[in-house]
């Protein structure tokens, strides 16, 4: 009966048994189907990235990758809003304002995990709140421009 089929239902029925095959096996990775922290080790580094000193990737560095990673394609490396993948015609914030860097921990965590405006995304199924909770502490360490010559001497 089978060499009665066209070439394409049997081509379709080959696919379908395989997609199936995939779903019900997972592709070999084993998942409970939470959210999982994100580690250091799970991906390499941006490039360009400097491990602190010692070598070892700090809570620090972590927060430091993540907003390589997620945050500075659009807000870019410094937080300035320059980067180079922000949507056309988006008004991307700097995160060295001082009314960005007036705003809580808490409110800057909502908005990394919600998103924004319309153009930032949201993290917050793709970022544990730990891993949010280190952007945040990553975006209170930007050099804010001209706190050098502010700073009394």
């Amino acid at each position: 009966m089978s060499a009665n089929l066209p070439n394409s239902l049997r081509i379709g029925a080959i696919l379908l048994l395989g997609l199936a095959a995939s779903a019900a096996t997972g592709c070999g990775e084993a998942s409970s189907g939470e959210l999982r922290e994100w580690q250091p080790s799970d991906h390499q580094l941006p490039e360009g990235y400097q491990e602190p000193e010692g070598g070892a990737v700090t809570e620090v560095g972590a927060g430091e990758a993540l907003y390589v990673m997620h945050c500075s394609g659009c807000h870019g490396r410094s937080g300035l809003g320059d980067g180079t993948q922000a949507p056309p015609m988006a008004r991307v914030s700097s995160l060295v304002d001082p009314a960005v860097q007036a705003r809580s921990d808490e409110e800057l965590a909502r908005i990394v995990a919600q998103g924004q405006g319309g153009f930032m995304p949201a993290f917050g199924e793709q970022l544990a709140p730990t891993g949010i909770a280190a952007i945040v502490r990553h975006l209170r360490t930007l050099p804010r421009p001209g706190a050098a010559a502010d700073a009394p001497q």
